[in-house]
């Protein structure tokens, strides 16, 4: 039971870092604003209307971004999500992307806990049939 308990208390752990991680990443992106560069490339292009730049992060117009950078390009050159994100996005949203792949990492240690309850609880299980 000691085995069960400590997952217990390891789920509830990191489900609250996800929880305070979710929060910071709302806050840094509340905090938003477009850097020089971003609205000097990509303000006034066809691809990326004037409402898409009003309303939005740079993390949702980097993905556009790319799109239309990499339709742009020539054959052997093309442009990825994070290198253009750092390229051009603001401080807030930078931080915000590198929160979002920390929330990733406790993601999959949470899923990790529920799979080692889930055998655990199958194991008890099995130990109770077994009687």
């Amino acid at each position: 039971m000691d085995k069960l308990k400590n997952l217990i208390i390891k789920h509830a752990k990191y489900s609250d870092l996800k929880s305070e991680l979710k929060r910071k990443i709302s806050a840094e992106l509340a905090k938003h604003k477009y850097s020089k560069e971003f609205e000097e490339v990509f303000s006034g292009k066809d691809a990326l209307s004037n409402e898409d730049v009003i309303y939005g992060t740079c993390g949702n117009h980097a993905y556009r971004a790319v799109q239309v950078l990499n339709s742009e390009a020539c054959e052997y050159e093309s442009y990825g999500y994070d290198e253009v994100l750092h390229m051009y996005a603001c401080k807030h949203c930078l931080k915000a992307r590198k929160l979002k792949l920390e929330m990733g990492i406790i993601g999959t240690k949470l899923g990790q806990i529920r799979g080692a309850i889930t055998r655990t609880g199958r194991n008890l299980n099995r130990v109770k049939q077994d009687r």
